[in-house]
Protein backbone atom coordinates (compact mmCIF):
# COMPACT_ATOMS: atom_id res chain seq x y z
CA UNK A 1 0.00 0.00 0.00
CA UNK A 2 2.80 2.40 0.89
CA UNK A 3 4.66 1.60 -2.33
CA UNK A 4 1.50 2.21 -4.37
CA UNK A 5 0.92 5.52 -2.59
CA UNK A 6 4.46 6.62 -3.38
CA UNK A 7 4.12 5.48 -6.99
CA UNK A 8 0.90 7.47 -7.51
CA UNK A 9 2.41 10.51 -5.79
CA UNK A 10 5.34 10.36 -8.24
CA UNK A 11 2.93 10.13 -11.16
CA UNK A 12 1.08 13.22 -9.92
CA UNK A 13 4.38 15.11 -9.65
CA UNK A 14 5.24 14.22 -13.24
CA UNK A 15 1.80 15.28 -14.41
CA UNK A 16 2.49 18.76 -13.01
CA UNK A 17 5.41 19.20 -15.37
CA UNK A 18 3.40 18.72 -18.57
CA UNK A 19 1.63 21.90 -19.69
CA UNK A 20 -2.15 21.80 -19.66
CA UNK A 21 -3.90 21.25 -23.01
CA UNK A 22 -4.72 24.55 -24.63
CA UNK A 23 -2.13 26.37 -22.55
CA UNK A 24 -0.25 29.12 -24.35
CA UNK A 25 2.90 27.95 -26.12
CA UNK A 26 4.97 30.54 -24.26
CA UNK A 27 3.98 31.59 -20.74
CA UNK A 28 4.10 35.27 -19.83
CA UNK A 29 7.34 35.54 -17.87
CA UNK A 30 6.17 38.82 -16.35
CA UNK A 31 3.38 36.94 -14.58
CA UNK A 32 4.47 36.00 -11.06
CA UNK A 33 2.06 33.03 -11.21
CA UNK A 34 4.22 31.31 -13.85
CA UNK A 35 5.91 28.18 -12.49
CA UNK A 36 8.44 25.72 -13.86
CA UNK A 37 5.55 23.29 -14.43
CA UNK A 38 4.15 25.52 -17.19
CA UNK A 39 6.64 24.15 -19.74
CA UNK A 40 8.90 21.11 -19.97
CA UNK A 41 12.59 21.71 -19.36
CA UNK A 42 13.62 21.68 -23.02
CA UNK A 43 11.04 24.35 -23.90
CA UNK A 44 12.31 26.58 -21.08
CA UNK A 45 15.83 26.23 -22.48
CA UNK A 46 14.64 27.08 -26.00
CA UNK A 47 12.86 30.15 -24.65
CA UNK A 48 15.97 31.21 -22.70
CA UNK A 49 18.15 30.85 -25.80
CA UNK A 50 15.69 32.87 -27.86
CA UNK A 51 15.45 35.63 -25.24
CA UNK A 52 19.23 35.78 -24.79
CA UNK A 53 19.64 36.05 -28.56
CA UNK A 54 17.36 39.11 -28.50
CA UNK A 55 19.35 40.62 -25.64
CA UNK A 56 16.63 40.13 -23.00
CA UNK A 57 19.03 38.67 -20.45
CA UNK A 58 16.83 39.25 -17.41
CA UNK A 59 13.96 37.28 -18.96
CA UNK A 60 16.36 34.67 -20.31
CA UNK A 61 17.75 34.20 -16.80
CA UNK A 62 14.24 33.59 -15.46
CA UNK A 63 13.52 31.07 -18.21
CA UNK A 64 16.81 29.26 -17.45
CA UNK A 65 16.04 29.17 -13.74
CA UNK A 66 12.54 27.81 -14.35
CA UNK A 67 14.05 25.29 -16.77
CA UNK A 68 16.48 24.13 -14.10
CA UNK A 69 13.64 23.63 -11.64
CA UNK A 70 11.69 21.70 -14.30
CA UNK A 71 14.79 19.57 -15.04
CA UNK A 72 15.21 18.68 -11.38
CA UNK A 73 11.48 18.05 -10.95
CA UNK A 74 11.49 15.71 -13.95
CA UNK A 75 14.19 13.75 -12.11
CA UNK A 76 12.21 13.67 -8.85
CA UNK A 77 14.57 15.92 -6.89
CA UNK A 78 12.07 18.77 -6.57
CA UNK A 79 8.32 19.02 -6.32
CA UNK A 80 7.03 22.13 -8.06
CA UNK A 81 4.64 24.22 -5.98
CA UNK A 82 3.49 27.78 -6.56
CA UNK A 83 3.89 28.58 -2.86
CA UNK A 84 7.59 27.63 -2.62
CA UNK A 85 10.34 30.20 -2.55
CA UNK A 86 13.57 29.69 -4.46
CA UNK A 87 15.32 29.14 -1.12
CA UNK A 88 12.82 26.38 -0.31
CA UNK A 89 13.64 24.69 -3.63
CA UNK A 90 17.32 24.85 -2.69
CA UNK A 91 16.63 23.33 0.73
CA UNK A 92 14.50 20.59 -0.84
CA UNK A 93 17.26 19.84 -3.33
CA UNK A 94 19.82 19.57 -0.53
CA UNK A 95 17.52 17.24 1.39
CA UNK A 96 16.39 15.02 -1.50
CA UNK A 97 19.57 15.14 -3.56
CA UNK A 98 22.14 14.21 -0.93
CA UNK A 99 23.28 11.36 -3.17
CA UNK A 100 24.24 13.97 -5.79
CA UNK A 101 26.15 16.56 -3.73
CA UNK A 102 27.58 18.20 -6.86
CA UNK A 103 24.11 19.44 -7.86
CA UNK A 104 23.47 21.70 -4.86
CA UNK A 105 26.39 24.20 -5.16
CA UNK A 106 25.65 25.24 -8.78
CA UNK A 107 21.93 25.44 -8.00
CA UNK A 108 22.67 27.58 -4.93
CA UNK A 109 24.92 29.88 -6.98
CA UNK A 110 22.19 30.25 -9.61
CA UNK A 111 19.54 30.87 -6.97
CA UNK A 112 21.65 33.66 -5.51
CA UNK A 113 22.24 35.22 -8.94
CA UNK A 114 18.58 34.91 -9.87
CA UNK A 115 17.31 36.36 -6.60
CA UNK A 116 19.73 39.30 -6.85
CA UNK A 117 18.56 40.05 -10.39
CA UNK A 118 14.86 39.24 -10.15
CA UNK A 119 14.11 40.62 -6.69
CA UNK A 120 17.00 43.06 -6.42
CA UNK A 121 18.24 45.92 -8.53
CA UNK A 122 21.20 44.19 -10.14
CA UNK A 123 21.36 44.27 -13.94
CA UNK A 124 22.24 41.06 -15.78
CA UNK A 125 25.62 41.20 -17.46
CA UNK A 126 26.72 38.81 -20.20
CA UNK A 127 29.33 37.38 -17.83
CA UNK A 128 26.66 36.78 -15.17
CA UNK A 129 24.42 35.09 -17.73
CA UNK A 130 27.24 32.83 -18.95
CA UNK A 131 28.12 31.90 -15.36
CA UNK A 132 24.47 31.03 -14.78
CA UNK A 133 24.32 28.96 -17.97
CA UNK A 134 27.55 27.18 -17.00
CA UNK A 135 26.02 26.24 -13.64
CA UNK A 136 22.97 24.82 -15.44
CA UNK A 137 25.29 22.69 -17.56
CA UNK A 138 27.16 21.55 -14.44
CA UNK A 139 23.89 20.35 -12.91
CA UNK A 140 23.17 18.36 -16.07
CA UNK A 141 26.74 16.95 -16.11
CA UNK A 142 26.27 15.58 -12.59
CA UNK A 143 23.45 13.37 -13.87
CA UNK A 144 25.25 12.44 -17.09
CA UNK A 145 28.48 11.60 -15.26
CA UNK A 146 26.71 8.91 -13.25
CA UNK A 147 24.41 7.81 -16.06
CA UNK A 148 21.38 8.78 -13.99
CA UNK A 149 18.03 9.40 -15.67
CA UNK A 150 16.21 10.44 -12.54
CA UNK A 151 16.65 10.34 -8.81
CA UNK A 152 14.25 8.62 -6.47
CA UNK A 153 12.15 10.62 -4.07
CA UNK A 154 14.21 9.31 -1.16
CA UNK A 155 17.42 10.78 -2.54
CA UNK A 156 18.81 7.62 -4.10
CA UNK A 157 19.72 7.31 -7.75
CA UNK A 158 19.18 4.96 -10.63
CA UNK A 159 22.47 3.77 -12.12
CA UNK A 160 21.33 2.76 -15.61
CA UNK A 161 24.86 1.88 -16.76
CA UNK A 162 25.56 -0.76 -14.14
CA UNK A 163 22.37 -1.97 -12.49
CA UNK A 164 19.03 -0.99 -13.97
CA UNK A 165 16.92 -2.43 -11.16
CA UNK A 166 18.62 -0.96 -8.12
CA UNK A 167 18.92 2.51 -6.67
CA UNK A 168 21.70 3.88 -4.48
CA UNK A 169 20.23 2.29 -1.36
CA UNK A 170 19.64 -1.12 -2.97
CA UNK A 171 15.84 -0.86 -3.13
CA UNK A 172 13.98 -1.82 -6.28
CA UNK A 173 13.32 0.84 -8.91
CA UNK A 174 9.71 1.66 -9.76
CA UNK A 175 9.88 2.76 -13.37
CA UNK A 176 6.98 4.93 -14.52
Amino acid sequence: VIAMNRHFRRLRMRAQIVPAPGAPAVPDLADEAVTAADLPEDKWLELATDLAGRGDLRWALRALFLGTIAYLAERNLLIIARCKSNREYEQELARRGHALPGVVPPFRANREIFDAVWYGIHPVTHQMFETFRGNVEEIRRQFQRLGIKYACYCGGWVDRKHDQKKIGFGAGVMDP
